[in-house]
């Protein structure tokens, strides 16, 4: 379904630097030959001079650069006679003839230039527009998926303990006259489930928007997501991470590092069964590097385009790769069955 989405935007984006391809080769052809035509020019004019002064006729320039000679004062040349005539006439019209086919080619390639400028403008508009249309699509998918991803999470946990606290407070309401001791109980388990709920909605909370990211940092906010992630899940994790990635200040780019690493997480403790992840992450003024590595079961990578076109299965890495693309990055995941998986990511930071 994503695929089909952009086939129509990205055959017209084909056909349009297509087209402008086709205009430059144009121009750069009749250049090419409007240059040859001036070399001409030039050996033409050399040898047409050269005679001209050798006999000291007068000449003069013409307004579109031709030679224009008076004839009438080559008659008074002492060597006069047809064949001198013919020779410079010869010479002048050969020369006039260049003059005048490279003033052609001029005049030509400046319509070209116009037409291939105009055509050129209104392309870049067109693509820019279709450029504008794509990303305004995928920032719609994932919010889309964002939004299956919080009802799933509301579904699976809230609205689950939420109608278990309704049918423990209607059977309190039964059994409270008949067995007080029996709904206290009852009402002992209800105020469990409501912390429950308590904490499962503040984990929601936290995964919408973690405070500590906005007061504390992107390396703080690590370190606590990890130390929590460690302690429900019994897996290892080592962290290495460089000291300068607290100087990122962009609030997106943080978000979507603590995503990745979160997601990345998940996935290695819920689908790949992992034991223990390696964290990296390395900072300098263009990039962000970030590689996460586990020693799970792995995956079939071919498999991984099909599984992100399905809402239950690939749904996390299919919103880490929008992320990172959305921010001009490049995420790179390999896997390999039993041999766990590796993801690697670089996200520009010439905003932050």
């Amino acid at each position: 379904m994503e695929e089909n989405s952009y086939t129509s935007n990205r055959k017209e984006n084909s056909n349009s630097l297509e087209h402008m391809d086709k205009g430059l080769e144009v121009l750069t052809s009749t250049l090419s030959i409007l240059n040859e035509c001036r070399q001409d020019n030039i050996c033409v004019r050399k040898q047409l001079i050269q005679r001209i002064e050798e006999l000291e006729i007068p000449y003069q320039y013409g307004k579109n650069q031709e030679i224009v000679i008076d004839f009438s004062e080559l008659q008074k040349h002492s060597s006069f006679d047809g064949k001198l005539v013919n020779e410079i006439d010869i010479l002048v019209d050969k020369y006039n003839c260049s003059i005048e086919k490279s003033n052609k080619i001029s005049k030509n390639i400046e319509d070209i230039q116009k037409s291939f400028f105009s055509d050129f403008k209104n392309e870049c508009k067109e693509l820019v527009k279709i450029s504008m249309e794509e990303v305004g699509i995928q920032i719609l998918e994932a919010q889309e998926k964002e939004r299956n991803r919080i009802a799933c999470d509301l579904h699976d946990s809230v609205i689950q303990n939420l109608t278990s606290l309704v049918h423990k407070a209607e059977l309190c309401i039964r059994t409270m006259d008949e067995d007080i001791v029996g709904a206290k109980l009852d009402l002992q388990i209800m105020i469990n489930y409501i912390r429950s709920v308590i904490n499962d909605i503040r984990g929601i909370i936290y995964n919408l928007r973690p405070m500590t990211l906005d007061d504390l940092g992107i390396v703080v906010s690590i370190e606590r997501f990890l130390d929590d992630f460690k302690q429900n899940t019994n897996i290892k994790v080592n962290l290495m991470i460089d000291p300068e990635i607290a100087k990122i200040h962009n609030s997106i780019i943080n978000l979507t590092i603590l995503r990745i690493i979160q997601e990345s997480c998940a996935n290695a403790f819920k689908h790949g069964k992992a034991d223990q992840i390696n964290i990296e992450m390395h900072y300098n003024k263009q990039q962000v590097e970030l590689e996460i590595r586990d020693n799970g079961v792995g995956f079939e990578v071919q498999k991984l385009q099909t599984n992100m076109n399905d809402n239950k299965s690939g749904f996390g890495l299919s919103i880490m790769k929008e992320r990172v693309y959305l921010l001009s990055g490049d995420i790179c995941i390999n896997s390999e069955i039993g041999k766990g998986t590796v993801i690697k990511v670089e996200v520009p930071t010439s905003r932050c």
